[in-house]
């Protein structure tokens, strides 16, 4: 059991797929999250008597959370800016386009389970690392 709804107990893999599950609510006409079900359709967590909140605390996206009460892309963002920063505890400009096309992926838990990958992130730590060690050398030279 991962949630405690009106109707009882749900299992993870039933409150990831309400999680994920977006539209116009048929009870209040809001273009949303329908997490909750009645009569076969889904609604949104009002409608449904939902307490539970599905609102991300860094950017107000309603969707399913990650730890920290971040949305996925939030979590994404937060892997992604450590992973690749290059020692300065920023992320090189060189690596930005990389960065920003991975933070804006439709799918931002596919990015996610890619950086679960030990390969993935000692590539990307080798790529921040090489960006830092190329703008030192570049610095010496001058």
């Amino acid at each position: 059991m991962t949630a405690n709804w009106p109707d009882g107990p749900i299992c993870r893999t039933c409150h990831d797929r309400a999680a994920r599950t977006r539209g116009r609510c048929p009870g209040c006409q809001v273009e949303r999250l329908l997490p909750g079900r009645a009569d076969g359709a889904a609604i949104c967590r009002d409608c449904a008597s939902i307490t539970r909140s599905f609102f991300c605390d860094r950017c107000g996206f309603e969707g399913l959370l990650c730890a920290g009460r971040r949305c996925e892309r939030c979590a994404l963002t937060d892997k992604l800016t450590a992973v690749l920063d290059d020692g300065t505890g920023r992320i090189n400009p060189a690596l930005t386009p990389l960065f920003d096309a991975l933070t804006s992926m439709g799918k931002p838990r596919s990015g996610l389970n890619w950086l679960l990958s030990p390969q993935v992130r000692q590539l990307l730590a080798a790529l921040a690392a090489g960006c830092a060690a190329h703008r030192r050398q570049a610095a010496v030279s001058y």
